[in-house]
């Protein structure tokens, strides 16, 4: 039961993360509106993180160093997923408000 409580809190993380991405990437598209490319930047960032833990994941020399890079690896390119996705909604969502007030 231990051992999925800690997997659990792995899931916590993940999920907290993409919160804080989806908000990111809302806030960068506030206040950033000159540069339409500025919301894809915190999940092109996460991005970059997932593959930092990637190359720590082929590295890994021990089993625990693995398994905390596995989760930077999965963490990482999930919550970038996430963030370039909500970039692209909200691009839809603003091309769409666009088409119909003119």
């Amino acid at each position: 039961m231990r051992e999925f409580l800690e997997y659990m809190d792995y899931a916590k993380i993940f999920i907290y993360i993409s919160i804080g991405t989806m908000i990111l990437t809302f806030i960068s598209q506030h206040f950033l509106k000159r540069y339409k490319n500025a919301k894809y930047i915190p999940g092109l960032i996460l991005l970059g993180i997932g593959f930092y833990g990637l190359i720590s994941l082929i590295r890994a020399t021990t089993v625990a160093k693995g398994i905390s890079s596995l989760m930077i690896f999965v963490v990482g390119i999930g919550s970038g997923i996430i963030g370039l996705l909500t970039g692209l909604i909200i691009n839809i969502y603003k091309r769409d408000n666009n088409v119909k007030s003119s």
